[in-house]
């Protein structure tokens, strides 16, 4: 009976091996990233960890599709959600922050991450559909972030958090609960809590978003700057941040030229 075991727990660990080296190379075409998300259909979790994970990565891949390759995104996306969500739903009742202080730290970690997907497939979700499904959702982007602060989740998604917080208050009018205050606190600290050299996060969409802050508030010059950052990235350099978003940072350096160029950067 126990090699019976030891055999199902190996093809267990060989399988998420499998899937995770599918879901590495989802960048490399949407067949691609339809097998990754198949694999991790078939996977049988161990328990809340490894359910949460499972979904976690079912969402994201969800949200990649609809973001890099898919026609039909709204319809997407919907999928990503309610999978992000099954993903919080494991842990308890959503946003249940009492319930939530009696996780293990690798639960937080999970939990965190379900949260960060949820808000991030509805921030593009809303962006797609318009004012009345902003009006709708927006509570929940913010909920879902400010929750990720509220256990202390702060690394996540390289500051995941403070980033579509602070993209959340630049962007939203103040009238409908955007305050580019708080963006001005959340952005920077994206930045500064990523930072791998010369003021470049590991993310480099960190320094983007912030020179859009920059930007807006008038200030060309250093706006210019984070995006001059971003955009004399190498291939090699994108390797060498190791950020785990290897083909999301090519298409970021690509949106950095283009907005050097319609800002008439120097």
């Amino acid at each position: 009976m126990l090699s019976i075991l030891l055999l199902l727990a190996n093809l267990s660990i060989a399988q998420t091996t499998d899937c995770e080296t599918l879901y590495t190379d989802r960048g490399t075409s949407l067949a691609r990233s339809e097998e990754a998300y198949a694999c991790f259909e078939k996977q049988v979790p161990a328990d809340n960890i490894t359910t949460a994970r499972r979904f976690n990565r079912l969402a994201y891949l969800k949200f990649f599709m609809a973001e890099h390759y898919l026609e039909n995104k709204a319809e997407v996306l919907l999928e990503s959600i309610a999978l992000a969500e099954t993903g919080i739903l494991v842990f308890g009742k959503k946003y249940d922050l009492a319930a939530y202080r009696a996780l293990t730290s690798e639960e937080k970690e999970e939990l965190a991450w379900a949260l960060y997907h949820y808000g991030l497939a509805t921030s593009l979700y809303v962006d797609i559909k318009g004012i009345a499904e902003a009006l709708r959702r927006m509570d929940d982007i913010k909920r879902s972030m400010s929750t990720i602060l509220r256990i202390e989740q702060f690394a996540v998604a390289h500051s995941g958090a403070h980033r579509t917080l602070g993209i959340f208050h630049m962007k939203v009018p103040v009238i409908a609960g955007g305050d580019i205050e708080i963006s001005k606190n959340y952005l920077p600290l994206a930045v500064n809590s990523t930072l791998r050299s010369g003021g470049l996060s590991v993310y480099p969409l960190n320094n983007s978003v912030y020179a859009d802050l920059l930007y807006k508030l008038g200030q060309k010059d250093a706006a210019c700057a984070q995006l001059r950052m971003v955009a004399d990235l190498t291939d090699a350099d994108v390797s060498a941040l190791e950020n785990g978003y290897e083909f999301e940072t090519r298409v970021h350096i690509q949106e950095a030229k283009k907005t050097l160029r319609s800002r008439q950067c120097p």
